[in-house]
């Protein structure tokens, strides 16, 4: 790996996984899976510490779905629709997000971390179910650090073969910002595809749908 790299890690490494951690998990299309493998790798060859890389993946992790939260429960009809828009969920999202969260109740909120669709939905729900707050963070923290922990070991186990990509991308000037650029491109990509065909989702239906419950505090 070259120096470069290595110095941008131990001077950002932290800030980044923080914050790219952070905009996945307040909604944005971006894929956290990846820096928490990269933080694994990295903690795995001596670049970044393995303890400090969980703690401030789950701090981010928490904030983003505070964040969320927050907008389910205080914000109005146009800041929900333009959340729901900026997520990039279809209508298969919400349906499997309202199964959960009638079968599961709160349990959906840990749960939801590692369901596809319902991650993303989840917090803005618990928001608008007006969920307790202090309930949704403690069940937040053990959702977001069983996540952080299976993805960062991940990364770690598979150090070697994550950290030969990184020789690669030394022949493109700010290869590794391109590479995760990239990645990020296909990504939102193929959620602007299925969004197209399957539909944008109807959120306060699936609150109505949901408010039959008590789920106060």
């Amino acid at each position: 790996m070259s120096d470069q790299i290595l110095n941008l890690f131990s001077l950002y490494s932290y800030w980044i996984i923080f914050f790219g951690i952070l905009l996945d998990n307040a909604g944005l299309p971006i894929p956290g899976e990846l820096f928490l493998l990269l933080a694994g790798a990295l903690a795995g060859n001596g670049g970044m510490d393995l303890t400090t890389s969980i703690i401030v993946a789950v701090a981010g992790a928490v904030s983003g779905d505070s964040l969320a939260y927050l907008v389910g429960r205080l914000g109005g009809r146009r800041l929900i629709d333009l959340y729901i828009n900026c997520t990039l969920c279809t209508c298969n999202c919400a349906d499997r997000a309202e199964a959960f969260f009638k079968r599961f109740g709160y349990i959906t909120i840990p749960m939801a971390r590692f369901v596809v669709g319902v991650r993303v939905l989840s917090s803005p729900i618990a928001g608008a179910l007006r969920i307790g707050y202090v309930k949704f963070l403690m069940l937040e923290i053990i959702g977001a650090t069983a996540w952080t922990v299976i993805f960062v070991f991940l990364g770690f186990i598979f150090r070697d073969s994550i950290l030969d990509l990184i020789p690669l991308l030394e022949r493109v000037k700010n290869g590794l910002i391109i590479f995760f650029l990239f990645l990020i491109a296909i990504f939102i990509t193929i959620k602007l595809i299925r969004r197209r065909i399957i539909g944008r989702p109807d959120f306060h239906k699936l609150i109505q749908s949901l408010r039959f419950k008590k789920w106060k505090n």
